[in-house]
């Protein structure tokens, strides 16, 4: 319905950024790091439940993320090959696709373009998903266009990954990886499926019927209909430049 349109948005959006962040956290394949596997990404909120459940598969060229929505929306994929430069978002319930360049070169000059600095509280040590982990509380402070924001996250690390297994926003919502699967993912989770219809952008992937009359300045997507502008969850580092 109508009044859904803004919360797939959303959800579509913190899910993008969530995924390029994973993605672009693996570079190339290191000594003792796993930089292919599979897992379960776990969300639940400041009291516990379970708010969402999806997929991650991984490997050092190509990245996949099932992510389902709230509120009996449906699912999404999102599925990055920098093999390919492309990246393809996945509408499976309407059998529809968005595919566009993956913009490694946009995404970096976003990241210099940020001023930011963070301070780090080492907690101990946990378990996490079978791994042991280094425990920090990272406060980070960023400017961006002249506004800045101030946020305490708590992080999870193992020095088997390139990212937290576990980590804890300040409002308490808690995203962690779970059943890891140490064997690289199949091909087919990273191919285009049969039968899907491509749309132009990432609005029309969610919208039908009286979603499809709405005015495209609404949305929070950019106009030509490419990757949004987002921040990295705290914690996370790309590849490239000095973070």
């Amino acid at each position: 319905m109508k009044q859904h349109t803004p919360l797939r948005r959303s959800v579509a959006l913190t899910a993008l950024a969530l995924a390029l962040a994973l993605f672009l956290t693996t570079g190339t394949a290191q000594a003792g790091k796993i930089s292919a596997f599979s897992a379960d990404q776990v969300i639940t909120d400041a009291k516990g439940a379970t708010v969402n459940q999806g997929k991650v598969y991984m490997r050092p060229d190509r990245m996949r993320m099932d992510v389902h929505m709230p509120e009996s929306q449906g699912a999404m994929v999102m599925i990055f090959r920098k093999d390919l430069d492309r990246h393809w978002m996945l509408n499976p319930t309407a059998k529809t696709y968005y595919e566009d360049r993956f913009k490694e070169d946009e995404l970096k000059k976003l990241m210099q373009d940020m001023d930011h600095n963070q301070d780090e509280t080492i907690l101990g040590t946990e378990t996490v998903s079978g791994f042991p982990c280094t425990k920090k509380q990272v406060r980070t402070t960023v400017t961006v266009m002249g506004f800045t924001n101030t946020a305490t996250t708590t992080l999870w690390i193992s020095d088997k990954f390139d990212m937290p297994l576990r980590s804890r926003s300040q409002d308490g919502v808690v995203t962690e990886l779970r059943n890891i699967l140490q064997k690289a993912p199949a091909d087919r989770h990273f191919e285009l499926p049969d039968g899907y219809r491509k749309v132009d952008s990432m609005i029309g992937l969610f919208m039908t019927g009286e979603d499809a009359e709405m005015d495209a300045d609404q949305s929070d997507m950019p106009e030509d209909g490419g990757m949004p502008p987002f921040s990295l969850p705290k914690g996370f580092k790309l590849p490239f430049g000095d973070n």
